[in-house]
């Protein structure tokens, strides 16, 4: 089908890790790129080096907001 224009990614995989970095204050450990129908967004994981915590951010890939962003403490009892 047609691609919308909207759905087009217009930030960078490189800068929407920079952004979720900056956000949780951590280090980009994974970004991945997912398309919906409403828009397309980033979902980096990144990894504090004090703390060791671990956040999932979701970032808008046309706006390069941070859509949310969350601590994921359950990690530990899954693994």
């Amino acid at each position: 089908g047609l691609v919308k224009e909207k759905s087009k990614a217009v930030i960078s995989e490189t800068k929407a890790g920079r952004i979720a970095a900056e956000y949780t204050g951590g280090e980009v450990t994974s970004v991945s790129y997912s398309r919906s129908y409403n828009g397309s967004s980033y979902r980096v994981r990144t990894v504090t080096k004090n703390s060791g915590k671990t956040y999932d951010t979701r970032i808008d890939a046309r706006t390069g907001k941070v859509m949310f962003s969350d601590e994921i403490w359950w990690l530990m009892e899954l693994f």
